[in-house]
């Protein structure tokens, strides 16, 4: 199995450092409405689609989807897609886990344009929370 990280704790805060980079690059844009795409002269990227950029090394210059990637990296960057709005029960089924009945179905996640603090402090939260479940 091709694996961008072996726990979903660990994939998250594999994410949120590759988005840190690409909020501080030129050519990269946040935009969480697009995975990887190339728009005037910056490709907008999402949460997976900073890891696209920086973990899978996709230049900036093309466009690229999940689908795109062999089929165990691309459930990572969809888990990654439902971690960002707060579906964690979700994502982690994405990763064939077993989730422990105290994980919550959805924790609230705020919008990165509207409150980029608020979105990091809750995705870090979530990581803290599987991470004590193991995953």
């Amino acid at each position: 199995m091709l694996m961008i990280a072996e726990k979903a704790s660990a994939l998250i805060r594999l994410a949120l450092t590759d988005l840190r980079a690409v909020e501080r690059l030129p050519q990269y844009k946040v935009d969480m409405e697009a995975w990887h795409e190339p728009r005037r002269g910056r490709c907008r990227v999402c949460l997976a689609g900073a890891v696209m950029a920086r973990t899978l090394n996709v230049p900036a210059d093309q466009i690229r989807y999940p689908f795109d990637f062999p089929h165990d990296i691309e459930v990572q960057l969809a888990a990654l897609n439902k971690f960002r709005v707060g579906l964690v029960r979700s994502g982690c089924k994405l990763l064939s886990k077993d989730v422990p009945a105290e994980i919550p179905i959805f924790l609230k996640v705020p919008p990165y344009p509207a409150d980029r603090s608020g979105f990091w402090a809750a995705l870090l939260e979530i990581a803290k929370l599987l991470e004590s479940h193991g995953l």
